[in-house]
């Protein structure tokens, strides 16, 4: 019942709920069950994280499903994570539709790797494309955050910066597409001037 009510009343807060999941772990009772939750819970989650428009599909290959896993078991998956990181950022390097259909997820991770430094020498990449490309709750935002910092120094490994340089350009709205206002397609131009891209 403790199991079920971590799920269902704080489903946002990993740490809460894998707490959860761990104490249910002691009980030799039924782990197939633990391991059915933790896979349904996981899944909810990465959907939360995932962009609109992929909402209703499958969210396999998250990096939120890698993260989660990390958090739970740090010894065995902290590095996976980081190798399921590069290969994904690779991927959205050197294919510009797989960019083009994971850079939600990938402003996400993002906002989380580079907050502070982006936000105050980048304001307008910050805030034309990073807040707006996915919004969640804070109570996410603050377990994302929380699960990024336990991996310390292992984040060095994952670059962000040579994606968006590559590929920033192909998200930029055309002017013609929007009669004779050109506000939005002029802030994306200005956040593709930023300092956190040259």
């Amino acid at each position: 019942m403790r199991l079920q009510r971590a799920v269902l009343e704080s489903a946002e807060d990993w740490a809460v709920v894998l707490a959860a999941f761990h104490e249910y772990q002691r009980h030799p009772v039924k782990p197939a069950l633990v391991e059915r939750f933790v896979t349904e819970w996981r899944q909810r989650i990465a959907v939360k994280c995932a962009p609109q428009e992929s909402e209703n599909g499958p969210a396999t290959e998250s990096w939120t499903h890698r993260l989660i896993d990390a958090q739970r078991n740090p010894g065995s998956h902290q590095d996976a994570f980081i190798e399921h990181a590069e290969v994904w950022l690779e991927c959205c390097q050197r294919h510009v539709a797989f960019f083009q259909k994971n850079w939600r997820s990938l402003a996400l991770l993002t906002r989380h790797l580079q907050h502070a430094e982006t936000q105050a020498r980048c304001p307008m990449f910050h805030s034309q494309v990073l807040v707006p490309a996915l919004s969640i709750s804070d109570n996410m935002q603050k377990s994302i955050g929380n699960a990024l910092l336990s991996l310390g120094d292992k984040l060095n490994h994952i670059e962000v910066q040579p994606v968006w340089q590559q590929h920033l350009h192909t998200l930029i709205p055309t002017p013609g597409g929007s009669g004779s206002n050109y506000r939005d397609s002029a802030l994306w131009m200005k956040a593709l001037s930023s300092d956190f891209l040259f």
